[in-house]
């Protein structure tokens, strides 16, 4: 009973609240500290709680791979879209970062995707186009984004996507010390450390990318 009394004094009443942490880096109470367990995550949304996710899903599997410092959330999938989403979560906006696909016109068939911040707007026609090598682009519609990453709009995320579909990130998302991003579907998001983007596969590092 003694030391329940010092942990009710420290940590409140039960149950005892926990602050999130990072997959990989503990952050709990010092009186309580787990080892990291790959199956195991940290809601970061409000009123945290412990949850598990899928580990074997394309989107954990490639932020494991990466050695990303990161944990989850579950969104409803009703505010996924990010002003809703950001509102709602009382996320920053310029901690929110959104993964663009764009769709080439001329000639037509090839696709790439940009990550930017939620306060930036992608310079498609300038940079986006140079960068894919082609004449003319337009922002993809929901049903090619869809088709070419598997993801639903407000859940597509850099992590995960199809071998061959190139990333190019704006160097500013990389200045904040954790960015949200998709998590492959609606019902997800994923908070990580941009770090990780400069040696993800397949990923370019672009200065004025968005504006």
């Amino acid at each position: 009973s003694g030391v329940l009394q010092i942990l009710s004094d420290i940590l409140g009443p039960p149950p005892f609240s926990v602050r999130p942490y990072w997959h990989g880096i503990d952050r709990l109470s010092p009186l309580y500290r787990p080892k990291p367990h790959p199956r195991r995550f940290l809601d970061i949304s409000n009123g945290c709680r412990v949850v598990t996710s899928d580990v074997s899903s394309p989107v954990l599997r490639a932020l494991n791979e990466a050695g990303a410092h990161y944990s989850t959330m579950d969104c409803d999938p009703a505010l996924a879209d990010t002003a809703q989403f950001c509102e709602h979560y009382e996320i920053p906006l310029d901690h929110s970062a959104n993964a663009i696909v764009l769709a080439s016109k001329r000639p037509s068939g090839i696709h790439a995707m940009f990550l930017v911040l939620a306060t930036t707007r992608l310079d498609a026609n300038g940079k986006g186009r140079q960068l894919m090598d082609v004449r003319k682009v337009s922002f993809a519609s929901t049903d090619v984004t869809a088709a070419v990453t598997g993801m639903d709009l407000g859940g597509v995320t850099p992590f995960g996507r199809p071998q061959g579909l190139s990333l190019f990130v704006d160097a500013a998302v990389l200045e904040p010390e954790w960015v949200i991003v998709g998590g492959g579907s609606r019902d997800m998001k994923i908070k990580v450390d941009p770090e990780v983007f400069e040696r993800l596969e397949g990923t370019q590092i672009i200065k004025g990318l968005a504006t």
